[in-house]
This record gives C-alpha cells, structure tokens and sequence, in this order.
C-alpha cells in the first residue's frame, strides 16, 4: 500500500500490527514513516523515539534519531510557512 502512495490504508495496517506485537520495531519505525508522509509529524516523531528505545543498538536506531530530527525541523518550516500566510491575511487592506 505504501508503494502505491496509499499511506492512510498502509496507517491502519501498521496500527493493527502493532496491536498484535507491539514492540515490533519495524512495525513502528514503518508506522512512522507513513505518519510523516501524511504530515502528522508529532506523532511521527513520538514513533521514532519509541523505535529508537527499543532497538538502540540496531543501525536502524540512528535512521531513527536523523528522522526524528528532519521531522522536528519540517514542523519548523510548516509553522514559519503558517506564520506568514497570517502576517500576509493581516496585514491585507480589507
């Protein structure tokens, strides 16, 4: 479902597989990705801290601490990106 951009189906299936086993890293390191492509980027970032916990050792951990930080720094953009749509709405004669 991934492959075929149809991320909120590949969401769904991530969260019933982390019903069934979860402290599943991969399942969880997925489930984060998908977060982050729909653009829901706390709880993408809240996913690779808890995969980084459960696999500190694995290589796989610093992917997770390199997304968890691009994530941080894509809500940074969203929120300048939001801030100026604001100002510009504000400061339009009306």
């Amino acid at each position: 479902m991934e492959k075929l951009d149809r991320y909120e189906e590949a969401l769904v299936a991530y969260n019933k597989a982390l019903k069934l086993d979860p402290e599943n890293f991969s399942f969880l390191f997925s489930r984060a990705r998908m977060l982050k492509k729909l653009r829901r980027y706390e709880e993408a970032n809240a996913d690779y801290d808890r995969a980084e916990l459960l696999a500190p050792t694995s290589p796989l951990a610093a992917i997770c601490i390199k997304a968890s930080v691009d994530v941080g720094e894509e809500v940074q953009r969203e929120r300048a990106g939001e801030q100026v749509v604001l100002q510009n709405k504000q400061s339009t004669p009306k």
